[in-house]
């Protein structure tokens, strides 16, 4: 996050001299206690609902009062799992209303796609919250040492717009707007005494990895081949027994065999298929192209067809473009 900020900094030094920007800064620290139950008091703090508690799992089977959240049954006595409502993987917290106890039977289907899981719960991500707490004063202490700053605050922002009787909607270009007119006092001058032009300019700034974090690019499966009488082969299952993510189209071999019993299978191993290096890639994702129709971002570069696929002008072919700015994380698209 905080290098995502230098880099815009960076491209606007580069197109405006420094000596002639003032950088406002909405300057917050987010109370994620205080935004759960309003009415926190403050021995509450050193005293949340995992009190007592010797771990997660042991307070959401005490709150789930050792229930299946699916089927009803009791696990008490049983094996059970808790279990993440929203994956870690989809951007899914640790947190307690993320959190639900299901048996044995449940949590195996529910993984598998065949029923669904969903809780009464008030799913709240607070991720970004804690991120800008711990990284917002480093901020404001190292960009005020390069750059004129000037700070204010989240409730001057929302009074400004409160106060223009609807004719400043919720939006981040506004916000942006109320900031740059605003110090930790309120608005530095009536926005009367201000003339402004509207470029119909909008710049949207994309962050794309500058390198791949797993070298997996899928997982294949174990496939199980019939020969027929003109050594013809048809794939007739997948894998011993059905994975989770395995095509609906075909049985597994535990399910292909109680159909068809008698008869001869040819296995294919399955295995891992491996990105290529990004060193050997013409072009990554991010990078900034220039092609007969214009300047674009690429988005996708298929090496197999030699071609990049760009939001602005969708397909293209490799040899018509040439390379303008390599990756840097923060993109303009």
């Amino acid at each position: 996050m905080i290098i995502s900020h230098i880099n815009i900094l960076k491209w606007l030094f580069k197109r405006v001299p420094k000596d002639q920007c003032e950088v406002h800064l909405e300057y917050n620290k987010f109370d994620v206690q205080k935004i759960i139950n309003p009415d926190i008091h403050s021995w509450q703090y050193q005293r949340g609902p995992q009190y007592g508690f010797e771990n997660m799992k042991a307070y959401i089977r005490d709150r789930d009062n050792y229930t299946c959240q699916i089927c009803k049954k009791h696990v008490g006595n049983i094996q059970n799992e808790v279990h993440h409502i929203i994956p870690r993987s989809k951007g899914g917290s640790n947190r307690p209303d993320n959190l639900i106890l299901l048996c044995q039977d449940c949590h195996a289907k529910v993984h598998a796609g065949k029923v669904s899981c969903t809780s009464n719960l008030i799913h709240n991500k607070f991720r970004d919250a804690g991120v800008l707490n711990s990284c917002m004063k480093w901020m404001f202490d190292n960009f005020s040492k390069k750059v004129s700053l000037v700070k204010t605050f989240g409730y001057i922002t929302k009074t400004v717009r409160l106060n223009s009787n609807g004719k400043i909607s919720k939006t981040h270009a506004h916000d942006a707007m109320i900031i740059t007119l605003c110090n930790e006092d309120g608005p530095e001058r009536k926005f009367k005494e201000y003339t402004s032009y509207d470029h119909h300019i909008t710049i949207n700034f994309k962050q794309y990895r500058r390198h791949i974090r797993s070298w997996t690019q899928r997982l294949e499966d174990r496939k199980y081949y019939l020969i027929d009488d003109l050594k013809f082969k048809k794939c007739v299952a997948h894998n011993r027994r059905r994975a989770t993510a395995q095509n609906k189209k075909y049985p597994s071999l535990e399910e292909y065999l109680e159909k068809c019993s008698n008869v001869q299978l040819i296995a294919k191993s399955g295995g891992r298929i491996m990105k290529q290096s990004e060193k050997n890639m013409n072009f990554r994702r991010g990078d900034i192209i220039k092609c007969p129709k214009g300047i674009a971002t690429v988005q996708y570069y298929e090496l197999r067809h030699k071609e990049i696929i760009t939001a602005q002008f969708g397909r293209i072919k490799e040899r018509v473009c040439t390379k303008i700015l390599n990756n840097a994380g923060m993109c303009i698209v």
